[in-house]
């Protein structure tokens, strides 16, 4: 993911640009993926990430790097809340056709969806953004906001892809320049009817989507 966002003139070397990072609280993968990233990318040895990472301890994010957490199964279903068919209690394709639509009046805050904190997330990404753009603007001096962007990149480092999808849905119509990247190659993200939240997305897998060439047939 580093080479490939470097590639696409994120730089994270004397001057990093900012991105957002978006992991899951609840979960140890999701706890240390943005931790792991960081280790990847980070320039100043100063600070002893493995022993961070290792031990899960606090850990000084340098100042470009901004962190922003939920609780996984936004949508109310957990993945291994599998029904006998091995999918979610409802089908994937109902599920996929009735994702969350932010501008669809407000949530209600109860039950076992997110969907109200999912829209609180979303405008506090915002909000960080355009903190970053007026901490640049007083730096520089007026007239220069084109030279003062926020978000370069924001990667999404969920585990269950209809969390992946439901948080596309929320913040890629508020930053609609800014490189969204994942983990984790699933069809679901391909489907004609994701588009409007996932094309373009960076992903970056250990696998694809067809077996080894001598299994595959």
């Amino acid at each position: 993911l580093a080479e490939e966002l470097h590639k696409r003139n994120v730089d994270f070397t004397d001057e990093p640009d900012h991105i957002a990072l978006i992991g899951e609280w609840d979960t140890l993968y999701g706890r240390k993926l943005p931790l792991t990233f960081l280790e990847v990318t980070h320039r100043n040895r100063d600070l002893d990430l493995v022993t961070k990472i290792r031990n899960l301890g606090d850990v000084e994010w340098p100042d470009w790097a901004h962190r922003f957490s939920y609780l996984r199964g936004i949508d109310g279903e957990l993945p291994q809340s599998m029904n006998a068919s091995g999918g979610k209690s409802e089908s994937d394709g109902t599920l996929s056709q009735n994702l969350f639509k932010i501008n669809k009046g407000l949530e209600r805050p109860e039950g076992p969806a997110q969907f109200d904190y999912l829209r609180r997330l979303a405008l506090q990404i915002l909000a960080e953004d355009r903190r970053i753009r007026e901490e640049c603007l007083d730096s520089v001096g007026e007239g220069s906001w084109p030279t003062c962007p926020g978000f370069k990149a924001i990667g999404i480092l969920a585990g269950d892809v209809y969390d992946k999808l439901l948080l596309l849905q929320a913040s890629r119509k508020e930053f609609p320049g800014v490189l969204f990247f994942t983990t984790d190659l699933d069809a679901r993200l391909l489907h004609p009817g994701q588009y409007q939240w996932t094309r373009n997305l960076l992903i970056a897998s250990h696998f694809g989507l067809r077996l080894d060439d001598k299994v595959q047939g």
